[in-house]
């Protein structure tokens, strides 16, 4: 046990701290610069001895003294912002493997709680979430066109062709309504007289002749599907489409079969082919 004198120099000691704090502050800091880098040392030699005895009165500190210690860090943040920032993407980057591990762990102890908190915002938040998720993804359409295009491609050429055999009479039925309704019958009318003004400015007419000569460049074969064709029912198919330049000139001329050119519509040959036909 301390003797009674020892324990009334201690009490003498902290009245005379709280009348000489200025004092104290001061000559602790020079203490602090003078000999920085023994402190450290032996602050981290203290620390590796008695890291689970620390970790347990930190967590006790902090329970007893929680609304304390949140204005305190608030107050801290506010006043050093960008120095926080920095620090925290500094750890981020040093520490990605255990944050990501530490989240993990989390998540499973966690999964019920964390599920019905993220329904809950859903819930409270449907409207903004909403709005603010279509806003994200046209800016971000914008942005990133080149890479949807690239995207696009390597889709149609592993899926196209399975979609189009999936869907090919529920997409025949939503077209045909789709054609009857207001708004697709003025798209269609719009995209006709668009046609005409370019079958116009063509300078190529379309001729019997010329449409015989198609014919008998295919030799009774689809170019695309070699199936066979015949002169009673076959399809005029302009090879360049006439939507992107394409003329009645003989050479962009091709006689082929009815579900070929459906299915080509305004494609080019290559693009075709890819999607349909490997």
């Amino acid at each position: 046990m301390p003797s009674k004198n020892y324990l009334e120099r201690i009490e003498y000691a902290k009245k005379w701290r709280l009348n000489h704090l200025s004092y104290c502050k001061n000559w602790f800091k020079k203490y602090y610069k003078k000999n920085k880098k023994f402190l450290l040392k032996k602050h981290k030699t203290y620390y590796l001895k008695n890291k689970e005895k620390m970790k347990k009165l930190r967590q006790l500190h902090y329970i007893k003294n929680k609304e304390k210690t949140k204005k305190k860090a608030q107050v801290y943040y506010l006043k050093n912002k960008e120095r926080c920032l920095f620090c925290a993407k500094k750890y981020r980057k040093k520490n990605k493997l255990l944050i990501k591990q530490k989240a993990h762990l989390y998540y499973l102890k966690n999964k019920l709680l964390l599920k019905k908190k993220h329904h809950m915002y859903y819930l409270n938040n449907k409207k903004w979430l909403y709005e603010n998720h279509k806003r994200n993804m046209f800016k971000w359409i914008k942005n990133n066109q080149k890479h949807l295009k690239k995207y696009r491609k390597k889709y149609n050429k592993k899926h196209y062709k399975k979609h189009y055999e999936k869907y090919k009479n529920f997409m025949k039925k939503y077209l045909k309504k789709w054609r009857q309704s207001e708004n697709g019958k003025l798209i269609m009318k719009n995209h006709n007289q668009k046609r005409r003004k370019l079958l116009k400015n063509n300078k190529y007419d379309l001729s019997v002749d010329k449409i015989k000569k198609a014919f008998l460049k295919t030799e009774g074969k689809c170019p695309y599907c070699f199936s066979p064709i015949f002169e009673d029912s076959f399809h005029l198919d302009h090879i360049k489409p006439i939507s992107k330049g394409g003329t009645n000139h003989l050479n962009n001329l091709i006689a082929c079969c009815n579900s070929c050119n459906h299915k080509k519509y305004n494609l080019l040959v290559r693009d075709f082919k890819r999607n349909f036909y490997g």
